[in-house]
């Protein structure tokens, strides 16, 4: 067999057709010879690195072969094996806790080319492999996912097709299973959004509760307390009749997006007081207490606190009404 690699193209050709023809489907005898050497001596002594001569492969002793990715074993990683996919000849796919991997040929040339041929995909197989790890995990997932879930099968099947060297077909199913985990990792920010909204409408109640019971003196607040917390309910209400046109996509997502959140139920809050603070301030405040039959019962008090809340949830729900109000009462000032 040529070694020269400065030699004329002829003789590559032909180290490549011998390599094929000794390297190929377990036919390769170094591997075998190098398996029992392994498993005679690696209890006692430590085995020697060898280099294969036909592919140049290297194997040592921590050289992991593919009759050893069994069930409940350890893989290169150090990962337990909790599934296997499918296997061949040449490799093997499995599942860990971390996903679906492959292990390659123990042939290094078989598995050179298994590595060329998976980098086409790999890729694709980054993206949904992210994709899959932002989705939401249920404690016991566990117990009904034991086989993995849709897209860790998609994976095996793309990585099996790519193998065998049928790329089309496992690009098709990859760019699948992309677009189904955007769509539905989208509709999962949208929701974790919201619960993050709703957990900022519930501290701000628990705090407005807890001032009113702890503190006396804040019981002349009683009304515009109330109509704060209804102003950021009435923000959070707003913010899920229109959860669906919010872009949240996969890569859209962030720590900024909660904190934008609960800025707007801190401003539906701010907006139900002041809201109230208008009807009892101002004279114009009388009129908008005439659209719910209050105009007698001016200034709006703890006595009155149907008229509170649901004013103050529409000032929330509202975004542009109560700076209309104060663009408004800016306008009386300054005109006198």
């Amino acid at each position: 067999m040529p070694n020269d690699i400065g030699g004329s193209g002829r003789g590559m050709v032909d180290e490549q057709t011998q390599l094929e023809k000794s390297c190929g489907f377990g036919i390769c005898t170094f591997v075998k010879t190098w398996y029992d050497k392994v498993d005679v001596k690696a209890a006692h002594n430590k085995v020697e690195a060898e280099i294969c001569p036909r592919c140049h492969g290297m194997f040592s002793s921590s050289t992991l072969l593919l009759p050893k990715i069994v069930l409940h074993a350890q893989d290169k990683k150090g990962e337990i094996i909790r599934q296997i996919y499918l296997s061949g000849e040449d490799y093997t796919i499995y599942r860990t806790r971390q996903g679906v991997n492959i292990h390659f040929a123990d042939c290094r040339w078989r598995e050179r080319q298994q590595r060329k041929a998976y980098s086409k995909i790999s890729e694709k197989l980054c993206r949904l492999r992210f994709l899959t790890s932002q989705m939401a995990h249920w404690w016991f997932s566990g117990w009904f996912g034991r086989t993995g879930n849709f897209y860790d099968h998609q994976i095996a099947e793309a990585i099996n097709l790519i193998v065998l060297n049928d790329d089309d077909r496992a690009s098709e199913i990859l760019c699948d299973g992309v677009r189904l985990a955007e769509d539905r990792l989208t509709n999962e920010n949208r929701i974790r959004y919201l619960v993050a909204c709703l957990a900022a409408c519930l501290a701000i109640a628990l705090i407005s509760g807890w001032a009113l019971w702890l503190l006396p003196s804040t019981h002349d607040w009683a009304p515009y307390l109330l109509g704060g917390a209804a102003g950021a309910a009435g923000a959070v209400f707003s913010i899920a009749t229109r959860v669906r046109d919010f872009n949240l996509n996969p890569c859209s997502r962030s720590v900024m997006n909660y904190v934008m959140g609960w800025l707007r139920v801190l401003i539906g809050f701010v907006a139900g007081a002041i809201i109230l603070f208008t009807i009892n301030g101002a004279a114009f405040g009388k009129g908008i207490a005439a659209l719910f039959s209050t105009e007698k019962l001016t200034p709006l008090t703890d006595q009155n606190w149907i008229c509170i809340a649901l004013i103050g949830f529409l000032g929330g729900f509202a975004e542009q009404l109560v700076p209309n109000l104060l663009q408004a009462f800016q306008s009386r000032v300054r005109d006198g």
